[in-house]
């Protein structure tokens, strides 16, 4: 099972099983703060930009 938050961006939402999911939303309950909102906002937009894993 995968535990941060970087390594679920890095991956296809398809690709996760739905153990990984239940565990990244509880990770996401345990951790919620704006500070880690806006980490995930960044890692996001970092993903998006860099097109990173885009097949076509």
């Amino acid at each position: 099972m995968q535990t941060s938050t970087r390594e679920s961006l890095q991956r296809p939402r398809d690709e996760l099983s739905l153990e990984d999911k239940v565990a990244y939303e509880k990770e996401y309950l345990d951790r919620k703060s704006f500070l880690f909102d806006l980490k995930i906002l960044v890692l996001t937009f970092t993903r998006v930009l860099g097109s990173k894993g885009v097949t076509h």
